[in-house]
């Protein structure tokens, strides 16, 4: 089997979290993560697919908690007129 990117899981976690309600989604997302670590799957790759859904981002956070290395996709930044932050 070809090595596991973040595409990869994008795509199924979004064929799946089609059909799950939102309440659902996080827990089920947890899940999913611990069973893309049983199979081999890097972490890196796991956190990688973080940037493409929220719920799937939670799910992340919530396994790994808060790591350095990810962006905060949701994170909105207000620059003044002078350009500062």
């Amino acid at each position: 089997m070809d090595e596991m990117t973040a595409e990869h899981i994008d795509r199924i976690w979004s064929s799946l979290s089609h059909w799950l309600p939102e309440k659902t989604k996080v827990d089920a997302g947890v899940d999913f993560i611990n069973c893309l670590q049983e199979i081999g799957v890097e972490d890196s790759v796991i956190k990688q697919a973080a940037e493409f859904d929220p719920k799937y981002e939670e799910a992340v956070l919530a396994v790994f908690g808060q790591d350095d290395d990810m962006e905060d996709t949701n994170e909105d930044w207000y620059y003044d007129s002078e350009g500062e932050e």
